[in-house]
């Protein structure tokens, strides 16, 4: 005899995780496609011991992005991380723990949001992209701001906007513009 296939039960690909985006929205994963999303509270998806945030996006990065060197915008933004750490690394006690934080803390955003890009569907891409070019935009407006109060010399500063700035801007801007073709498909 056979079951029938409404008894089957319903398994939700979405669970909870235990972190929070901000006071109404949570991190969720799909375990059917291993993408990360951020969604309101009223949702009602299932509950399930899923680790924080950082969990989700090594998962979704393992198991969509098995190498990182195929995405050259996630190196480059890297490469920055790591410079920027040794220029902040040298500013004064009083700006180490303001601007300092912040650079880097827009740096990580950055890069957190290359990986969950990545892992999306395309048609869903556009609106994460684009809150990764607005934070990338909020962080060329703190390094600027470290230059001119004086954090950094115009030596350092040229080196980020050639070596880092300008290529990760392109590609962004790329990225951007093929993710608005796939918004609707």
């Amino acid at each position: 005899m056979q079951k029938d296939k409404a008894e089957a039960p319903v398994v939700s690909n979405n669970y909870w995780s235990s972190t929070e985006n901000s006071s109404t929205n949570a991190y969720n994963l799909n375990f059917n496609n291993g993408s990360v999303n951020n969604n309101n509270k009223t949702n009602s998806n299932y509950i399930r011991c899923v680790k924080g945030h950082q969990f989700l996006i090594r998962f979704a990065a393992k198991n969509k992005m098995q190498n990182s060197d195929q995405l050259p915008i996630y190196n480059k933004s890297y490469q920055l991380i790591r410079f920027l750490h040794e220029r902040v690394r040298s500013f004064p006690k009083e700006y180490k723990y303001t601007i300092g934080e912040e650079i880097l803390r827009l740096s990580w955003r950055c890069v957190d949001l290359v990986i969950e890009a990545n892992v999306l569907p395309n048609n869903k891409k556009y609106l994460k992209i684009s809150e990764l070019s607005c934070s990338f935009d909020q962080l060329k407006i703190r390094l600027r701001l470290a230059q001119e109060i004086g954090l950094m010399s115009i030596k350092q500063f040229t080196h980020i906007c050639i070596y880092f700035l300008k290529e990760i801007g392109e590609m962004i801007g790329g990225w951007l513009n093929w993710s608005k073709g796939q918004k609707y498909e």
